[in-house]
């Protein structure tokens, strides 16, 4: 399938991004008049979906298409996708302005760095208020962090370096300058941008529909009030966000040790990029679907992921469980209990995880799911963002997480338990080999550093997270520089810094990135990249789109197979399985059945 090439009027172009996207670029680089017209095909697109569509995420001077890989007829979607475009080029481009007012108290302890922006500019505070308030603002994206705005169409002599040692914590809704660029920040955070003011509306509340105040499109207009003013429009959020659920006499779990990092996870959060609200999810999206389904849960059922290891549970009823994922030792009062098979937990037992010892990261599914906080369509917790899973926060001891299905049979002795057949169990090993697509804009690399990618042996960094899989090996050589106009990213985007060193995002990864990418890891490989324990290594190979999307098929295959065919445990102890074993070979454990055949 053919996607770049898109002639027309203004010169559209498509370009493949990965196997479940395309980015549709502008020629005419970044101006109102340009993205404006990029608004019209995004509306175009909203208007009449092509099949197998799923979201947009604007930026600058593109718009990041993504759609469904597993759909039958990619094709028909994209030549509607191209349709669309051609009748938007030759459309005329809309006139009218979307503004929202912004209040804005500027200086004081709202705007610690105004006097210092003045007296760099030459002019007096008020004269800088003046000139941030005189126009209204483009926003072109939503990025960074949820609800962040990028904005264009500063005046240029109120321009301020960034900060030479960033805050550690910003306030919510600081309007701050950095060099020729103006913004707002949604939550606290940190952040090296001048402050000059502050608003007191939520630009960002995952509790409010649509969860974004600003969307790409609008424009924005500076409106300066008075401190007394400030305070009378602060609205509290939604509703009160709590890191713990009060316990009940419903079945749950008690968390008495967290581990490292330890969060629920469920399928993950869509069609919400557009706001800067990234996936989340699991970061073994195959070990957390076959130990739900091991437990008797549908695959995208919420569970837990523990990073390294470390958790204890004790469980208020009775429970079955399942374990996938890294080898964390785990043990059930003390006795050792294998991974990849349902197992039976009795009321009052402490389930253990060790330190793991192949893979980083455990999935523990509890039948009937667990019903932690659902933001945006999901119960996975997004730590940056602070919501989702309980009270968007990492578990902590004392927690308590009951489950969606309260029914007290639901670990009953009457349902079989099943296993996972031994082909089917993850192996995870010092280096993995992972696929990834050349990225459109690797022409940017030398011949060198492109050949280096597919061939070298990076290491993983003790820098990485839930965020991005950092890497460590030879430099890889831009040809053009870095920088890029920031663009819609995926999970498994490489991109490439100006040190040469590439960074894998994944699930809590930004929206929007500007560093050049040289490859995408496809999404079938991307759950290797997720167990890939720092020091480890990391190879790449290189892969064609329609090879990508059979992996992604055979893959969906294999799971809604296992979940059609379960074996349970039961009929393998009529066939004659009277012992299980662990059986380590090259370091590598696997989990045995001797069976004696009459």
């Amino acid at each position: 399938m053919s996607l770049s090439g898109i002639g027309g009027l203004h010169g559209f172009s498509i370009e493949p991004y990965g196997e479940t996207a395309v980015i549709i670029l502008s020629p005419e680089g970044i101006c109102e008049t340009a993205y404006r017209r990029l608004s019209a095909v995004s509306a175009a697109i909203k208007n009449n979906p092509p099949r197998g569509f799923l979201e947009l995420v604007p930026a600058y001077d593109s718009l990041l298409y993504i759609f469904n890989a597993l759909e039958p007829d990619l094709d028909s979607g994209i030549d509607l996708l191209r349709r669309l475009i051609d009748n938007t080029e030759t459309s005329p481009i809309p006139a009218a302005m979307d503004i929202v007012d912004i209040p804005v108290a500027y200086g004081d302890e709202f705007g610690p760095d105004l006097e210092r922006v003045a007296a760099q500019a030459g002019l007096e505070a008020a004269q800088v208020i003046a000139i941030h308030a005189e126009k209204p603002y483009l926003v072109y994206m939503l990025g960074f962090s949820p609800g962040f705005p990028y904005l264009g169409g500063m005046d240029a002599r109120i321009s301020a370096p960034r900060l030479a040692t960033p805050r550690t914590a910003v306030p919510a809704g600081s309007v701050g300058i950095a060099s020729s660029q103006t913004g707002v920040y949604p939550q606290e955070s940190p952040g090296g941008w001048n402050l000059i003011g502050r608003t007191p509306l939520r630009l960002f509340d995952p509790d409010r529909q649509p969860p974004a105040l600003l969307s790409a499109g609008q424009y924005v207009r500076f409106t300066p009030v008075s401190k007394k003013t400030f305070y009378n429009l602060v609205t509290p959020p939604t509703k009160p966000r709590a890191s713990t659920i009060a316990q009940s006499a419903v079945r749950g779990i008690k968390v008495l040790k967290p581990g490292p990092l330890s969060t629920i996870q469920d399928r993950g959060r869509h069609g919400f990029q557009d706001s800067g609200v990234p996936p989340s999810g699991p970061m073994d999206s195959y070990s957390m679907q076959l130990a739900n389904i091991l437990a008797g849960n549908d695959a995208s059922a919420a569970a837990i992921e523990c990073t390294l290891g470390g958790l204890e549970l004790q469980f208020t009823h009775d429970a079955v469980i399942a374990l996938s994922g890294a080898d964390s030792q785990a043990s059930i009062d003390g006795e050792p209990v294998l991974q990849n098979r349902g197992v039976r937990v009795k009321k009052g037992s402490v389930l253990a995880l060790g330190m793991a010892e192949t893979g980083l990261r455990a999935y523990i599914a509890v039948r009937g799911g667990l019903a932690a906080e659902s933001v945006l369509g999901s119960r996975s917790t997004f730590v940056r963002g602070g919501f989702g899973g309980l009270g968007g926060k990492a578990l902590a001891r004392g927690d308590f997480i009951p489950l969606a299905d309260s029914r007290s049979n639901a670990g009953g002795d009457s349902i079989p338990l099943r296993i996972l057949p031994q082909s089917l169990v993850p192996v995870f090993s010092a280096e993995c080999m992972v696929r990834a697509i050349p990225s459109h804009e690797s022409d940017r690399f030398t011949e060198e550093a492109l050949a280096s990618f597919f061939s070298q042996s990076f290491r993983v960094s003790t820098n990485s997270d839930r965020m991005a899989c950092r890497l460590e090996g030879t430099s890889l050589e831009h040809v053009r520089g870095a920088d890029i106009v920031s663009s819609g990213v995926l999970s498994g985007t490489v991109q490439v810094p100006p040190d040469g060193q590439a960074i894998v995002l994944l699930a809590d990864r930004q929206t929007c990135g500007g560093y050049t990418r040289i490859a995408h890891v496809i999404q079938a490989d991307l759950s290797m990249l997720g167990q890939a324990r720092p020091g480890s290594r990391v190879r790449f190979s290189r892969c064609g789109i329609e090879e990508a999307r059979e992996a992604l098929r055979n893959q969906e295959r294999t799971i809604d197979d296992f979940r059609r065919n379960i074996s349970p445990a039961a009929q393998h102890q009529r066939a004659g399985i009277q012992t299980q074993l662990r059986v380590i070979i090259n370091g590598v454990p696997f989990d045995t059945f001797v069976e004696d055949i009459e």
